[in-house]
């Protein structure tokens, strides 16, 4: 286990080597219990530095230099940081982190520090986490999450044009095998859908009910009729590459979110997501050209269900939306790794200046 206390005083062995100190609010107290986040517990548990910090390699990643990663909830932990990280645990805020997060909200960065605030989740789903805490009070220099308007963008992925066409410009193991493919192999279903959160922000499960009506859907996980276990497998993504069809349905309606699993059960495993939520712009953003059906393409429900059966019976049709595939690839940044911190270095180093 991490402990925080371990944390403490401020880092001091950057001085032979160009890196930054970039410090996490969270603990692992809270960490644990996000499975995506196993990696960050994984590299402080590996790691050989002093004081509970470990080493994150962006000179790799191309940029001038590394960073030493530290994490705690207590304000004392803020200093000699050149960057502090808000968000990445957002249920730190709560339980015995709020009094913290209380003398959180009285402070402001030192002279020369970054103060950045982190998210892959949409807002809605952040303040049902910190209910009665006064999120918005919380200052910070850089916004770092999904949104196409924010100072550093993560999207859950992105597609890349091949610098060179072919299959051989592929580094994506998943996309590689499916380039060498039918599209229509192994497809055994029309369509499926997969949740496990059926507390979203808008009638998602009503949507699925309606469409459990006029489609042959099968839907899985906590919010649907069928298992699949464990939860986030390879297996059960596997499974999801057995249907033409997936929703890709995220848990808010809101500007430029896109759900993960649009990206990983869906386009990385070879099937076409029908997306209901973000408007088309951001789909178009970020996605591969024709690989997706958006719903604000139709006039109805069941003008998208008279679609998605025509495709059902047009092989050709069908398969002309895996054409991007020998164009370039998609790049899975989900589960979030340590090292995406790295894009925050140009802005950090620039406010040191």
């Amino acid at each position: 286990m991490i402990k925080q206390r371990m944390i403490y005083p401020p880092v001091t062995f950057c001085q032979n080597r160009m890196c930054q100190k970039v410090h996490i609010w969270g603990s692992d107290r809270e960490m644990r219990h996000i499975p995506e986040l196993q990696e960050y517990m994984d590299i402080f548990k590996k790691s050989n530095l002093p004081l509970g910090a470990t080493d994150l390699d962006c000179v790799s990643e191309g940029y001038d230099c590394d960073i030493v990663l530290t994490m705690g909830g207590n304000v004392d932990y803020l200093e000699g940081k050149d960057a502090v990280v808000f968000g990445l645990v957002p249920t730190e805020f709560r339980g015995e982190g709020t009094e913290q997060f209380k003398k959180l909200l009285g402070l402001r960065p030192a002279p020369g520090q970054t103060w950045i605030y982190y998210s892959t989740e949409p807002p809605l789903r952040v303040l049902r986490w910190t209910r009665d805490l006064d999120l918005m009070r919380l200052k910070y220099h850089v916004l770092m999450t999904y949104d196409l308007d924010s100072e550093i963008v993560v999207p859950f992925g992105y597609y890349r044009p091949f610098e060179t066409t072919g299959v051989n410009a592929s580094s994506n193991r998943a996309l590689e095998t499916a380039h060498l493919q039918d599209p229509l192999s192994g497809k055994e279903g029309m369509i499926a859908w997969m949740a496990s959160n059926c507390k979203a922000f808008w009638p998602r499960t009503e949507f699925i009910s309606q469409m459990r009506d006029v489609l042959p859907l099968d839907d899985y996980g906590r919010c649907g009729r069928k298992e699949c276990l464990p939860i986030r497998s390879d297996e059960c993504n596997k499974l999801m590459a057995r249907y033409k069809f997936y929703f890709a349905i995220p848990n808010s309606e809101c500007k430029d979110y896109i759900t993960e699993k649009f990206w990983l059960q869906s386009l990385s495993y070879g099937t076409v997501p029908v997306v209901v939520g973000s408007r088309k712009e951001s789909y178009q953003a970020v996605a591969p050209p024709n690989s997706y059906i958006h719903f604000s393409d139709f006039k109805s429900i069941d003008e998208l269900v008279d679609y998605l059966n025509r495709l059902d019976k047009d092989d050709e049709a069908y398969r002309r939306f895996y054409d991007w595939r020998s164009q370039g690839e998609v790049v899975l940044t989900f589960p979030t790794r340590p090292t995406i911190f790295c894009k925050a270095l140009p802005i950090s180093m620039r406010n040191e200046m």
